[in-house]
């Protein structure tokens, strides 16, 4: 059976609300809905949908904010961040020079929880996860 990913999404950006709060409440919905719909809970990844309809600042909370996503609702979290523009917005360049930005975000959200990262540049990620997973299980 076939997962699904249920991810948050504005239309527009509004640096005024409360970013987690606008998560947190559209997820709720849309799993609700999935309820409803007789998708089982064990099939669902959540994702906070960097940079659809967030700032850059929001973008970036919503990463350190990971872990209260995956405590909230008790999901795996899947997090989707390459070449994203928060990255190029901080970093000051192209989408095409974004993968150091990338991999960083994506350690940063491997820390915070993520569970699944979703990715352009696979062999640089399969590295950088490999040392990240080595390092963590030092004792």
């Amino acid at each position: 059976m076939a997962a699904v990913v249920v991810m948050h999404n504005r239309e527009t950006t509004d640096p005024s609300i409360s970013i987690m709060d606008d998560i947190r409440r559209f997820l709720d919905t849309s799993l609700a809905r999935a309820d409803f719909a007789g998708i089982l809970r064990d099939r669902i990844l959540v994702d906070p949908g960097v940079g659809f309809g967030k700032t850059p600042e929001q973008s970036m909370e919503c990463i350190l904010k990971l872990d209260e996503l995956a405590e909230w609702f008790g999901l795996p979290v899947l997090l989707g961040l390459s070449r994203k523009r928060f990255i190029g917005h901080v970093l000051g360049n192209e989408v095409n020079q974004r993968l150091i930005g990338t991999l960083t975000s994506n350690m940063i959200g491997l820390t915070r929880g993520a569970k699944v990262l979703r990715v352009h540049d696979v062999a640089e990620h399969v590295e950088a996860t490999k040392m990240y997973e080595v390092i963590m299980e030092v004792k």
